[in-house]
């Protein structure tokens, strides 16, 4: 089995990441832009940054299932769900090291750890600064998802007051009171950013939200970049609007040399480098639980963590699939995709309340191809209406012919061609 990492990494971290795997699989690494080499005949897909869009799938011929870390604003979930792929993501795994980081950056900024070790190494021992005690101050903590909670856990040791944001209702911790987006804004010493990147969320933090801050607010950011327009950071943390940030994430990454905030003295930065605490951008942990969850696929599970239910899995399960929609002018829809035991697509079953003629069957077969199911064959059902029952059979009942129904008994025959190990009923 080929199991694929698009990563940018030393020989040591390879060996590292390599070592996590059983033996027998193939591991293979590589730079994202040089993915289209490898993906061809990949059965396991781990993009780390890399974009998996629509084209880049279309390459991929035995694809069975992409694992990602925390994110996956990188993946087309939507192409890989219509072609069978499951993904899942690593919510949680690295929730501790993440949240550790963020004290750090709370630590190191309110206890003056960077230049007072500087200026020490300069030759100087007594230095004017100014720092604090972190009992009583204000956390808010945008996103309680489960890196947000343990935030907001390690928090509370340091006697902080926990303020937290959620756009939806979500479980919570027995210290964090929950208020809106402004309230927290506008009333934290901190403010740490734990939000996936989407629609909603792209940017979450600008110019208007850096102004309802307080002047002496620690802004940190360990979730995505592109949450927080950079550029209105930039100049909040210039004209003074906030006192500092504490940065692991970027609009852009590896952040651009000429980048503003590598000059910036109120600024903590680190290389997106949070939730890999075993160093050389590797986490123990996290790996293990790639492996572990690969194993779950290949078992035929779903895996944990599961973002999307692939279309052939649906169908194992019995599920229609109305989101396959026909071209416009096709009185039909998609009543179920066969799919065989190596994953591929074999037979497109239609239902029709009008006859098939032969032109628009090939006509369909082909639209159904340009959906990325390349191995289809269309057959014609009619109105025949097929039913997977809770047992596990499959029910065929009829319809009158007189609306261009097909015979249900030819209906049935085509289904136990497709589904073999199933008990097929005719009923009237």
């Amino acid at each position: 089995m080929k199991v694929v990492i698009a990563r940018d990494a030393s020989e040591k971290t390879i060996k590292l990441m390599a070592s996590q795997f059983p033996g027998e699989w193939d591991i293979v690494t590589v730079r994202a832009e040089e993915l289209h080499h490898e993906i061809r005949d990949a059965d396991v897909l781990i993009p780390e940054g890399a974009v998996i869009d629509r084209r880049l799938l279309a390459q991929a011929k035995k694809l069975k299932f992409i694992q990602t870390g925390a994110g996956y604003d990188n993946v087309d979930i939507k192409a890989c769900t219509e072609r069978g792929i499951y993904v899942a993501n690593a919510a949680g795994i690295n929730a501790r090291a993440v949240a550790e980081h963020v004290l750090a950056f709370i630590l190191c900024w309110y206890k003056n750890i960077i230049p007072l070790n500087g200026a020490l190494k300069s030759g100087k021992f007594m230095v004017d600064y100014q720092g604090s005690e972190l009992s009583g101050k204000v956390i808010g903590v945008v996103g309680l998802g489960n890196i947000g909670r343990e935030v907001a856990r390690l928090a509370g040791a340091f006697d902080m007051k926990v303020l937290g944001f959620h756009y939806r209702q979500t479980e919570t911790g027995p210290n964090i009171e929950v208020v809106d987006l402004h309230t927290l804004l506008s009333r934290s010493d901190i403010i740490t950013m734990h939000v996936a990147l989407n629609s909603k969320t792209h940017p979450m933090i600008g110019k208007k939200e850096f102004e309802l801050m307080k002047t002496d607010t620690f802004f940190i950011n360990t979730s995505r970049g592109a949450v927080v327009d950079e550029s209105a950071l930039i100049t909040a943390l210039h004209k003074k609007h906030i006192s500092g940030a504490g940065l692991d994430v970027f609009e852009t990454e590896p952040l651009p040399e000429d980048n503003p905030l590598r000059k910036l003295d109120n600024v903590i930065l680190s290389p997106h480098n949070a939730g890999e605490p075993d160093g050389l951008f590797f986490h123990k942990k996290r790996f293990q639980f790639f492996a572990d969850n690969i194993e779950r696929v290949i078992d035929g599970k779903s895996p944990q963590n599961a973002l999307n239910e692939p279309l052939g899995q649906r169908i194992k399960t019995g599920i229609l699939i109305p989101e396959v929609i026909l071209p416009e002018g096709y009185n039909g829809k998609i009543l179920l995709i066969s799919v065989s035991d190596d994953g591929i697509e074999k037979t497109v079953l239609l239902r029709s309340g009008d006859l098939w003629h032969r032109e628009i069957l090939r006509n369909t077969e082909v639209e159904i191809k340009n959906l990325g199911f390349e191995n289809a064959q269309v057959h014609e059902l009619g109105g025949a209406l097929v039913r997977f029952e809770p047992a596990g059979a499959i029910t065929i009942y009829g319809a009158s012919r007189e609306f261009g129904a097909c015979d249900k008994e030819f209906a049935a025959e085509m289904v136990r061609k497709i589904f073999r190990e199933k008990i097929i009923r005719v009923r009237s």
